[in-house]
């Protein structure tokens, strides 16, 4: 922003001695144009009619109504909806004569439905003091080990199977399975909800193991493989429940596209 300091001209915070015309040169203005002038006849305008016999109005847009005179009044058209001679329910709008026919069949009578239940016996009869019919259980079916490997993935099987077995191969195979685990296609959520226990427990047990064994390296990966083969038990039990439950009640696995 200019101060007093560009010149005395530029808004001075201290009033000048003098004011001066600048150095430059002012700028050209142009001139305003002036409005075009409306040229005026010379003498006022004469209408003559035409020479030749012009047609009619009429004939040169005829009109394609039949045309009603204005003078009588409307008549109302009767119509099925607003006749006063009675007629069926049955009967369709615009039919006077028969009904629908032709290659349409008529509909077919439906049975008589039961919707209310059936009648309580008489009081006093053998039903009446006979038990109430006992309901047949509804067997789920039988979920096999091979369908329950799938279903867990065999990536995720081998890699928790030898968590299981080799302690020292626990933390890094328990890692694996985790990544493997995204190809489980049964309640995902709760295979989620699942890994996301086991990672918060496995972080409390490392930060517990670390404060405990100091710089000892050795006590503190042993404590990390025994934490990581018991979470990898943990684990394969629990996804083993929650795979087999949703292949009991026979639900479809989620499927990448």
């Amino acid at each position: 922003m200019a101060s007093w300091q560009d010149g005395p001209e530029y808004a001075p915070l201290v009033r000048p001695a003098a004011f001066v015309m600048p150095d430059a040169e002012p700028l050209q203005v142009d001139p305003v144009p002036a409005p075009p002038a409306v040229p005026v006849p010379d003498a006022e305008p004469r209408f003559t009619a035409p020479e030749q016999e012009q047609p009619a109005l009429a004939a040169l847009a005829p009109s394609a109504a039949p045309g009603r005179n204005p003078n009588l009044p409307f008549i109302s058209q009767v119509t099925p909806l607003t006749s006063t001679e009675p007629r069926l329910p049955s009967q369709p709008f615009g039919v006077t004569d028969a009904p629908l026919g032709g290659y349409l069949a008529p509909p077919a009578p439906h049975a008589a439905v039961q919707v209310n239940p059936s009648p309580f016996p008489a009081p006093g009869s053998q039903q009446w003091f006979a038990p109430p019919p006992v309901p047949v259980p509804v067997e789920s079916p039988r979920v096999t080990v091979r369908q329950l490997l799938a279903g867990i993935t065999p990536g995720v099987a081998i890699t928790m199977a030898i968590g299981m077995v080799f302690g020292w191969a626990a933390p890094f195979t328990l890692v694996i399975a985790f990544v493997l685990s995204s190809r489980i296609g049964y309640r995902r959520e709760a295979v989620h909800r699942t890994w996301q226990f086991t990672g918060f427990a496995m972080l409390a047990i490392a930060m517990f193991s670390i404060a405990s064994s100091g710089n000892d390296l050795d006590a503190l990966f042993a404590s990390l493989a025994g934490s990581c083969q018991l979470a990898s038990w943990v684990v394969a039990i629990t996804l083993s429940l929650i795979v087999g439950s949703a292949l009991r009640a026979g639900e479809q696995p989620f499927r990448y596209r």
